[in-house]
Parts: structure tokens; sequence; C-alpha cells
């Protein structure tokens, strides 16, 4: 089950991002960590989520954050999710997303949209997505710099 985040946990989820081998040195503190600084200081919109996945344990084995996009009713964009790098293959990953999933529906939400970059580290997100039922909608070249191409996927959830 998903649960919320407390704020003690800021450095293991920016840890877990690192685990995933897609961030340089600094850029999680930097991205992910001003996310989880404005959602402890409740200055997130309300309906902006950030979620962590524990485990039977109860660690802490995932975490995302989700929000309505600005651009069209019912459309959500899952703007970060990581399962911890130790864990893949477990099928941490889909239980998340798929939790994610039903958040989004519960909320009126239609469509989620996932953006990813084209460089080899995140070649392993690229397979996962469509065996969720997620259709690769597009890239932009260049997007991230040179190289590294933005990916879009989406998922109709109606």
């Amino acid at each position: 089950m998903l649960r919320n985040p407390i704020e003690t946990e800021k450095s293991l989820l920016i840890d877990l991002a690192y685990s995933t081998g897609v961030w340089q040195d600094g850029e999680a503190d930097a991205l992910l960590g001003a996310v989880l600084d404005q959602y402890y200081a409740r200055e997130l919109e309300p309906e902006h989520r950030v979620v962590v996945l524990p485990d039977a344990n109860d660690k802490i084995v995932g975490w995302s954050y989700y929000a309505p996009s600005f651009h069209a009713p019912g459309v959500w964009d899952v703007w970060w999710i990581g399962v911890h790098a130790t864990e893949h293959g477990r099928g941490y990953g889909r239980q998340l997303l798929l939790a994610i999933e039903a958040d989004i529906k519960a909320k009126q939400g239609r469509v989620v949209v996932i953006e990813t970059s084209s460089t080899e580290p995140l070649a392993k997100a690229r397979r996962f997505y469509p065996k969720l039922g997620y259709k690769m909608r597009g890239d932009i070249p260049e997007f991230y710099g040179p190289g590294d191409a933005k990916v879009i996927f989406s998922k109709n959830l109606e």
C-alpha cells in the first residue's frame, strides 16, 4: 500500500533516486529534494501527490511524485517514479505504478503521461512502461541535450 512520506525520510528518498543510476551528482538533491521540501512545507498544490511504497517489512522500496496536468483536465503527469536498484525485477515498479493509476482514476483522471529520457540509463524504464499498457507517443530530439531526446508515454485509464 502506498503511503505519504515523512520528513525524516527525505535523505532515504534521495538516496533511492541516486541508486537508480539515472541522476548525476547533485541533480536529485536539487530537483527531487526541492519537490520534497515543498511537500514537507505543504507548499505543493493539494492535488499533487508524493507517495512511497514500503515492502512487507515497511522498508521503502519506491516512491513517486505525480500531479494533474496544467494543460488538460483529467490528464495527470508522473514526474518521478523510482524503485531502489536492489529491488528491481521484484514487481515493485509494477505495484507502484498500478497503485498510482488507481489513485489517479479515483480522482477522475483519464490519461497518465510519463516523460523520460532516451539515454541508456533509462532504457529499462522505456521497456517497462509498455508492459503496463503505456504507448510511446513520440520523442523530441535533443530536448535534454545533444543526443538526449524526451520520450513521451501515455495510457488511457478509461
